[in-house]
């Protein structure tokens, strides 16, 4: 078994000059959404398991993966001044999520710092639907029927990294890494009444952001 040996209080230069032993399997918890630091949109993993290596070289190394799904059913209901019910939409939300990627590492005692790039999958599904929808029809009468709305995206992403790491002890480490997100997603918007579409809307969109996100993990070692 791995393992990191604990340090003599106050020796700092013991801490960083002791050898990691590392653990085959790594499990990390993403701790910015706990602290509302970055929107979820910015696609920051949630979690992350790494599979340690040892690469051509007798270089250590990692392969990263994730992989997760995330569903949301809702009911609203909206009533006029007169207490009758004008709205009942239901909207459903899919968004599957998978992540792969590659770090190299550098050891330094119980620091290390590692590179690497994740590639990523992204689908959003998106439903609406109300059945006591009004619309006007070519007269310019009121029609209730059901109306529907579906919005499916997928997007690919390249996403540089570098980061650091340090072992608090040889189950437990810390790290903050922070990555670049190149960004390519095609939306396809459809929307339909009483059967009827009535627009059809397709974007498509490279991104390259400007700007860095970040990743605080919290690990757990095996």
């Amino acid at each position: 078994m791995a393992q990191v040996t604990d340090t003599q209080p106050g020796r700092l230069s013991n801490a960083i000059d002791q050898p990691v032993k590392r653990h085959k399997w790594e499990i990390n918890i993403n701790l910015i959404p706990l602290f509302k630091l970055q929107s979820p949109d910015n696609w920051a993993y949630p979690y992350l398991i790494k599979l340690n290596t040892i690469n051509k070289g007798n270089k250590p190394g990692a392969v990263r993966f994730m992989a997760t799904p995330y569903y949301l059913r809702e009911n609203e209901s909206f009533y006029g001044g007169n207490a009758n019910l004008y709205l009942n939409p239901v909207r459903s939300y899919f968004r599957p999520t998978v992540v792969l990627g590659y770090e190299w590492q550098k050891i330094k005692g119980r620091f290390v710092f590692f590179y690497g790039a994740d590639m990523s999958w992204r689908a959003e599904i998106n439903n609406f639907h109300d059945n006591k929808a009004k619309k006007k029809d070519e007269n310019g009468i009121d029609v209730t029927g059901t109306l529907r709305t579906k919005t499916v995206k997928n997007a690919v992403t390249l996403s540089p990294f570098m980061g650091a790491k340090y072992y608090l002890n040889h189950r437990f480490s810390i790290s903050l890494e922070s990555q670049l997100r190149l960004l390519y997603s095609k939306k396809v918007e459809t929307i339909t009444f009483n059967g009827s579409q009535i627009s059809k809307e397709v974007l498509k969109e490279p991104q390259i952001a400007t700007f860095g996100y970040f990743v605080l993990n919290f690990s757990y070692n095996l």
